[in-house]
């Protein structure tokens, strides 16, 4: 799969099951996202953690350019343009069309933000079938 990413890392466990993909700073100026992925492959490529079924991929900065610069967006807010675009007009509408296509491949999404206020940790569940609860109440 063709990506412009300077990170993607799909780990497969080698039996068929859930494809799950991870993002990581869909904007450039959420920083955990980051480093709580790598630090998810780097346990899982040390072996220290097993994937036992289905693959992960992990996209740990989603939004380069906006990351190298500590900026929310580049000229448009990723979330705001998360769809695919036949005739894309700007950075984040070409990162969409690479992004949604990733997403269409896999079975689930995780998508990880970060808040500039003090908070309690918190999910949003798109759709909350009984296993994407459960998975929910799992992180």
């Amino acid at each position: 799969m063709k990506t412009s990413f300077v990170e993607t890392v799909t780990i497969d466990s080698g039996i068929s099951g859930t494809r799950v993909l991870f993002f990581g700073a869909i904007h450039g100026d959420e920083l955990c996202g980051p480093v709580a992925l790598r630090r998810v492959v780097e346990k899982l490529t040390s072996g220290e953690l097993k994937l036992l079924t289905g693959s992960a991929t992990f996209v740990p900065v989603a939004n380069p350019k906006a990351y190298a610069s500590n900026t929310r967006e580049v000229k448009e807010n990723l979330n705001r343009v998360f769809k695919k675009t036949v005739s894309p007009n700007s950075y984040e509408q070409e990162l969409a069309n690479e992004l949604t296509s990733l997403v269409d491949y896999h079975d689930v999404l995780l998508d990880i933000h970060s808040s500039f206020v003090p908070a309690p940790s918190h999910v949003f569940v798109d759709y909350p079938t009984e296993s994407n609860l459960a998975f929910a109440r799992a992180l």
